[in-house]
């Protein structure tokens, strides 16, 4: 696994079909999952980089989106993420 680094979480961009492709968790899975991170993020959340092929703005948020919102919800400004470097001509 890439290694993980930390960035603002306002620097992260949603994943423009996240909305349409994403299933939706109840409340109450959100806020068990807000109540978890208060304890630290165990797993990054992906991100694209920079000149990506599919034209998306670097950091698009691939995988983590409920923890990019449970972070926010408690207050956090800052998250682990890995750069996937991998998918930079996928």
């Amino acid at each position: 696994m890439p290694e993980s680094l930390t960035i603002n979480l306002k620097l992260l961009v949603e994943y423009p079909l996240q909305q349409t492709l994403a299933g939706i968790a109840s409340e109450q899975d959100n806020a068990d999952l807000a109540i978890s991170l208060k304890d630290g993020q165990r797993d990054p959340m992906h991100v694209l980089p920079e000149g990506n092929a599919a034209g998306l703005p670097a950091k698009t948020v691939l995988d983590g989106h409920r923890r990019w919102a449970a972070l926010l919800a408690i207050g956090e400004t800052t998250a682990k993420v890995v750069v996937r470097h991998d998918l930079k001509d996928a």
